[in-house]
């Protein structure tokens, strides 16, 4: 598996991605609620409605996000390849 470190991010600017990447895991977390026999089918179909949107949003924040700070920042890029947070590090790696 091809991983290299191809730059970093301030502590404030992880911090950023960090609440959207939370919040991204809670609303998928919340999914699972929708399996629950306590929510009527009306419920259920209102709480998905809501999710999607809110994932659609976080989604569009953490692309605006990597936009920026590519930008800012101009790390390497490849075709294929993707961009990860080490939110331990604010390292940017680039992976396959």
């Amino acid at each position: 598996m091809y991983r290299e470190v191809v730059g970093i991010v301030t502590e404030e600017e992880k911090n950023e991605m960090l609440v959207l990447f939370e919040r991204k895991l809670g609303i998928e977390e919340l999914a699972a609620t929708l399996e629950s026999d306590l929510l009527s089918a009306e419920q259920k179909e209102t709480m998905q409605e809501k999710m999607i949107t809110e994932l659609g949003k976080v989604k569009y924040h953490m692309q605006a996000w990597w936009d920026k700070m590519y930008e800012k920042y101009t790390w390497k890029n490849i075709d294929g390849h993707k961009w990860n947070i080490d939110f331990q590090t604010c390292e940017i790696i680039l992976t396959k």
